[in-house]
């Protein structure tokens, strides 16, 4: 209920807790009145103890089922403010319990004053004080009873704790119901690992700048093979004269027009030939270069997706030891109340600090499974920020990556883009897509 409630909090949508309340404090109401019948037990053993008791002893038992009744009446009140028994009902028994809380607070104090003066003669007229608040407050637990609808006759014991027993189960089958609807532990983020490799390999912006680089460079192996052929140059050139102190005077009997063919066969290529190799050799660096770019993005995104895996596992882990950090807390100090042999106030000290320590392990799994899940998002370039530079989705985690094979339209060629109206060899042309 406390991690439902929780949930509440952070503005997540969970199942209607009504139910399960409403179970859970019925159960706290016979949870209480079993305490409370076992501490009026252990003061009437003290009471008609053979040979009698000290009435100081008889006091403290009265006094220690007297609190136990005053903890059934408040989870009383509890019930029947649930159950809608009236405000006017429940704000009367709120107001007895008062009183009667108070009534007790004075009786403890007149005990202390006693105590401290040796006045022992005057805890007779104590003990018949102590008996008579007692006896009202059995009074007011059935007339809470009354008002949660309780029967007036008390089962046998045996009775009594088989009903008891059987809203346990109910309540524990009611609370499985609850997780498994609003889901237990961390949310699993469902792509398939070759889907999300995919995803980077197409999303990632690094990548696609190592793939224009890749581009240049075989476009450049392409112009480098070029110069290795021969080159036929043509020159025209034509010259229009004008008469003497004339500028626009031009005469086009005196033009002179040339022309020129000029030849370079393929006889000594040996500078072109170097610049070739270089080219060709830098090609195959880039293209290595980008083998291995996409190969480690594969291999970080599958770490990733196991890890994420191996955090939500620890985290179920965590949890379960910081649930035994919290019985290990609440057993030690029920021993220690109890006095149990060997059990000393170092055994409590040191059971909350491995309570603590196991409850810091929780947040640190937690915090870890939200830093690599941030991370995953980012490696397949799916984490979009908002205009303040912070990511909306960061506590979404019902938010699933959607895997994506293709490149987006508004990415463009990933080599490139060759305008139609230039005129280049269909091997050039081919490099682009």
């Amino acid at each position: 209920m406390e991690w439902l409630r929780l949930r509440q909090r952070v503005n997540e949508q969970v199942v209607e807790l009504a139910p399960v309340e409403d179970s859970y404090v019925r159960l706290s109401v016979d949870d209480a009145r079993l305490a409370a019948d076992q501490s009026r037990g252990e003061s009437e053993k003290v009471r008609k103890a053979v040979p009698p008791s000290p009435p100081l002893l008889v006091i403290q038992r009265s006094f220690d089922s007297i609190v136990a009744t005053l903890r059934l009446l408040h989870r009383q009140r509890e019930l029947a403010m649930r159950l809608r028994a009236g405000d006017v009902a429940t704000t009367a028994l709120r107001e007895a319990t008062a009183q009667l809380e108070d009534r007790v607070t004075k009786l403890r104090q007149r005990l202390d004053v006693i105590l401290q003066g040796a006045q022992l003669e005057q805890l007779e007229a104590l003990l018949r004080d102590v008996e008579q608040l007692l006896k009202d407050t059995d009074a007011q637990v059935v007339a809470g009873d009354r008002l949660i609808g309780a029967p007036a006759e008390r089962p046998a014991p045996a009775e009594a704790l088989k009903q008891t027993l059987e809203q346990a189960d109910r309540l524990l089958r009611t609370s499985e119901t609850l997780l498994r609807e609003a889901g237990l532990g961390l949310v699993t983020v469902e792509i398939n690992p070759d889907d999300a490799m995919l995803t980077a390999l197409a999303e990632r912006l690094d990548l696609m700048n190592e793939r224009g680089r890749v581009a240049d460079d075989r476009r450049a192996v392409k112009l480098a093979a070029d110069d290795l052929k021969s080159a036929l140059n043509l020159n025209a050139e034509h010259l229009i004269r004008t008469r003497k102190n004339r500028p626009f005077g031009f005469a086009f009997d005196e033009s002179e027009t040339q022309v020129a063919l000029a030849l370079d066969l393929p006889l000594n290529r040996k500078s072109q030939r170097n610049s070739y190799r270089e080219t060709i050799i830098d090609y195959q660096v880039g293209l290595r270069r980008l083998m291995d770019r996409e190969d480690n993005i594969k291999f970080g995104i599958r770490d990733e997706l196991r890890s994420l895996s191996q955090a939500r596992g620890q985290y179920m882990i965590s949890v379960a030891g910081a649930a035994l950090g919290a019985e290990r807390v609440l057993s030690t100090r029920l021993e220690l109340a109890l006095g149990f042999p060997g059990v000393a106030a170092r055994d409590f000290l040191e059971a909350q600090d491995a309570y603590s320590r196991a409850f810091s392990a929780v947040a640190d799994n937690r915090i870890t499974h939200i830093r690599q899940r941030m991370q995953l998002f980012l490696d397949l370039e799916l984490m979009l920020l908002d205009p303040s530079g912070f990511w909306p989705q960061l506590y979404a985690e019902q938010l699933q990556p959607t895997p994506r094979h293709n490149l987006s339209p508004a990415a463009g060629a990933a080599y490139g883009e060759i305008p139609e109206f230039l005129n280049v060899s269909d091997e050039l042309r081919s490099t682009v897509p």
